[in-house]
């Protein structure tokens, strides 16, 4: 029939959606969990962990030193989402004490604190579930 047209080919629909850069496409992993020890944070620094289980001590000593943190607040290794905290609320948390530590969650989740170092030398805290710090970390 003269003046028809074939339908598209399913690659020509492809092509000519419009194209979206993800963090994925753009070979840049979004903040969190990298595997099991390493760790990328907003500011695209890689931490790898060095202490799987640190006391409340140590942990307000690092806070006092200037380490960074961050809060798996279920537990569930930064699947559902991480709050980052900035300077200066580490350092009011620092100012206020210790952390305290709880039991695991209710789901069986992990519950603790670890450090975590990048290569520069920075430390960042990983505090999981129960922990609670001050009024910003409860």
């Amino acid at each position: 029939m003269a003046g028809s047209r074939r339908p598209p080919s399913f690659a020509e629909v492809v092509g000519a959606l419009p194209t979206v850069t993800t963090a994925a496409s753009a070979g840049t992993a979004a903040p969190g969990f990298l595997d099991g020890d390493s760790l990328l944070d907003p500011a695209g620094r890689v931490y790898h962990r060095v202490w799987r289980a640190l006391s409340a001590a140590a942990a307000f000593r690092a806070a006092q030193a200037g380490a960074g943190l961050v809060w798996d607040a279920c537990g569930c290794g930064g699947h559902c989402a991480l709050a980052w905290f900035t300077d200066e609320e580490v350092n009011r948390m620092a100012m206020a004490g210790r952390p305290h530590l709880g039991r695991s969650t209710r789901d069986g989740g992990f519950s603790g604190l670890s450090e975590w170092r990048s290569d520069d030398g920075h430390v960042l805290l990983v505090a999981q579930g129960a922990v609670r710090w001050s009024d910003l970390l409860a």
